[in-house]
Order: structure tokens, then sequence, then C-alpha cells
């Protein structure tokens, strides 16, 4: 369940089990200890579609002075903020889900993750302000932020330099790991155990992010340089007189065909000094006055 701050473009994401009401209240009211915390202000209007008019919501909003606003029926273009972030985050789902190569079953995991980093990112609406920094006042740092789906490597807390584990001295002092996102905090990180699937929190952790997995290739990388293959369409080299073919070798690596002139894929090799044989080449060549010539 997408929540939205529409005066600051900061939204919360809340992943719920079902979307009864006693589900819904619960999650929007977290946000709403959270957001009046943080900001110093209270909520005073609530804007959703009539999937949430019931009677206990209505109770809840009377509860804490809460204007409730419905949108008309078939109209989402009226809460068109809430529309546009779940539209949002779900493309970045299938992006984060496709690029990291995880399941369907962490699609929870890569939209907290999508809507935490979106909250660093300025917006449409407020293109010069980060939402998170509108919305608490505080400026913020990006320095944690990795990959979603990296793989990691979590140490493993040790005292008096045993690990707390158990084990040798001579064990691995990190386990790998595949990073799923952020947790409360400053700085802790979210992974889950390769080996055993065991999800964990760690503070410290060294990511080996290496290569990212491009769905599509980057402009100008794997590309041909030229829209004709040479080899495939025929060039002026290739279609010199067939006789030239069964000359011998010798004739073919010094630079000359079997009509006297030099070979064209060799006139780098040859010594335009002396001009006398070949009244047909420039006394002072350059690549550009260089054509190929084509025999028939």
């Amino acid at each position: 369940m997408p929540i939205v701050d529409a005066g600051t473009s900061y939204k919360h994401g809340a992943y719920l089990l079902d979307k009864s009401d006693l589900s819904t209240i619960a999650a929007f009211d977290d946000f709403r200890i959270e957001a009046e915390s943080l900001t110093g202000r209270k909520i005073r209007r609530l804007r959703t579609d009539r999937a949430f008019e019931s009677a206990a919501w209505g109770d809840y909003c009377k509860q804490h002075d809460i204007v409730h606003e419905f949108t008309a029926p078939y109209s989402s273009a009226q809460n068109g903020l809430a529309e546009r972030a779940i539209r949002m985050t779900m493309d970045d789902v299938r992006t984060l889900l496709r690029d990291s190569g995880l399941g369907h079953s962490y699609w929870a995991e890569a939209a907290a993750y999508s809507v935490a980093t979106r909250n660093l990112i300025p917006s449409r609406r407020h293109p010069g302000w980060i939402p998170l920094e509108l919305f608490s006042g505080r400026r913020q740092d990006v320095s944690h932020l990795h990959a979603f789906g990296a793989k990691c490597w979590a140490k493993i807390p040790t005292v008096h330099g045993v690990q707390v584990t158990g084990g040798s001295k001579l064990d691995p002092r990190s386990i790998e790991c595949c990073f799923l996102g952020y947790v409360g905090g400053n700085g802790n990180y979210k992974v889950q155990e390769v080996v055993s699937r065991r999800v964990l929190i760690s503070r410290d952790v060294v990511f080996e992010e290496g290569q990212p997995h491009r769905t599509s290739p980057s402009v100008g990388e794997d590309l041909p340089l030229f829209d004709i293959s040479l080899e495939t369409e025929g060039s002026s080299y290739d279609k010199l007189d067939d006789t030239s073919t069964s000359e011998p070798t010798d004739h073919i690596t010094s630079g000359h065909n079997n009509h006297g002139d030099p070979d064209p894929g060799d006139w780098g090799n040859q010594d335009w000094g002396n001009q006398d044989n070949h009244p047909d080449i420039p006394t002072g060549p350059t690549q550009r006055d260089i054509e190929p010539r084509r025999f028939s």
C-alpha cells in the first residue's frame, strides 16, 4: 500500500498480508506516527479511492481529526500521485528482479528498495529538492547506496578473537550474501546468506558489485562499426579479376597484382619516392586521396 505526501513527494510503502480495514488502518497509523514525529506537523487531509470507504476508516479519521476525501468512481486520475507511485514502483520492481536474477518472491524487497532510492532522487514535482530532505528537514547522505541483488560479504562478529557462532579461529570471518535492501538505522543492510538462505541484518558488509547485468547493450557497446559487412556484401578488393587469385604467392605479398599496379591492401608499404613505373599514382599521397581501384 503506497502512501505519498503531496507536499514533498515523499513515498512510504506498507506491505500487507491482506487489504482488510484492520491491516490498512494499522499500516497507515504506523506512517502517521512516524510522519508526525519527523515533521512536527499533524496529518490533516487524506485522499483515497472508495475501497477505503468504511465505518472503521471513518471512525479512525474522526479520532485523529483527519479529513478523508474520496475520488469519484473510475477516476483514478484524481489520486494521480498515488497511482503514479504504484506504476513507477512496479516498473522498478520488474527491472530490479530482472537485473539481479532473483525470483518473484523477492518483490517486496525490490519494492522497498525502489521506494527508499526514489526518496533520495529529485522528483518531477519538485525537481530541485530531495523528497526525504523536504520531508524530514535534514540533509541526506547517499554513500550507503548499493546495487540491488549485489554479491556481498557480511562479517561474522567476533569476541576476543572468537566468532560468536563458534568454530575455529581459522574459519572464514565473513559469509557470502546477497544484498536485499536497507533497514532502519544508519548504515544497516538487509542481506541473505547464499548457502542457508537466512536473512541477516548487518552493518559490516563488503560489497562486490562488479559489472551490472544489463538487459540491453549500452550505447556504442557491442555494436558493428559498419551497417554493411564488407565480407558478406563484398568490397572493391573482392571484385578483382578472377585471374588475380591464380597468381603465385610472391605476386600477392610483393604488393603487385596481375595488372602491374600496387595492391590496394599494400599501399602503405610502397616506396612512394620512385614513381617511374606508376604514373597514375599521385606523388604526395594522403589517406583521403587514395581510393581503391576497381578492376573489371
